[in-house]
C-alpha cells in the first residue's frame, strides 16, 4: 500500500515517521517503562524474534509476521482503553453462567449499566450483553472513584443507588461479592 497504491475503492497514502525525539530531557529518568528503540516496519527485511514472541515461526519474524503484529498492537493495544478492554475481555471469556455479573461505568448513566445476572452464554444472553457494554465504553471527562465505589457498595446493600439499577444482586447470606474498578487516573470527585 505505499506510495498511494489504490485497492478497489479505497485509497491509501502512506509516510514514514522520520526523526523522533525523546519526550523527557532535561534531569528527568524514566523508571520501570523500559527504553524506545524504533523499528521501521519495511518489505524483505527480517526482525528479532524476542524470547517472548509466540507469533513468528522461525528464529526470527518475516514482515508479514510484523505487520501482523503491528496490526494487533494498533487494534487492540495502542491506548489505554484498548488496552483496558482488550485485557478485560481476555480475563472473563472463559466465565461461564455459574457466575453472576454486571457492568457499570465509573461515570453512571442507564444506557452504560447493566444489572448483575447469571453471564449466560446464550444469544442475547447476559455474556453478550455486558461485551456489548464493555466494546462501546468510551472515556468519561472525570474520574470520581469514591463515588462509583460508594454506588456499587450501596447496590450490593440494597440502598437505592439512584439510577435505577433495581434490587440487590445478593441472592443468599455469606455470597461473596465483588466490584472490579478499572482507571487510568486519579480520583477527581468533588466530594
Amino acid at each position: 500500500l505505499a506510495n498511494g497504491v489504490s485497492v478497489g475503492s479505497l485509497s491509501h497514502t502512506t509516510t514514514n515517521f522520520s526523526g523522533g525525539v525523546d519526550g523527557v530531557t532535561g534531569s528527568w529518568a524514566r523508571e520501570n517503562v523500559g527504553n524506545f528503540s524504533r523499528t521501521n516496519i519495511v518489505t524483505g527485511q527480517t526482525y528479532t524474534k524476542y524470547p517472548s514472541r509466540t507469533d513468528c515461526s522461525s528464529t526470527s519474524c518475516t514482515y508479514a509476521e510484523e505487520m501482523t503484529n503491528f496490526a494487533n498492537w494498533f487494534a487492540y493495544y495502542r491506548t489505554r482503553m484498548h488496552m483496558a478492554k482488550t485485557a478485560i475481555g481476555r480475563a472473563f471469556v472463559g466465565l461461564s453462567n455459574d457466575f453472576r455479573i454486571g457492568f457499570k461505568t465509573i461515570n453512571f448513566s442507564t444506557s452504560r449499566y447493566l444489572a448483575v445476572a447469571d453471564f449466560s452464554p446464550t444469544a442475547g444472553g447476559q455474556k453478550e450483553q455486558w461485551y456489548t457494554k464493555l466494546y462501546a465504553t468510551q472515556p468519561g471527562s472525570g474520574t470520581p472513584l469514591r463515588t462509583a465505589l460508594a454506588r456499587a457498595g450501596r447496590y450490593y446493600g440494597n440502598q437505592d443507588p439512584g439510577g435505577n439499577m433495581g434490587a440487590s444482586p445478593i441472592t443468599m447470606a455469606c455470597q461473596p461479592n465483588f466490584t472490579i474498578l478499572t482507571t487510568d487516573g486519579y480520583w477527581n470527585d468533588s466530594d
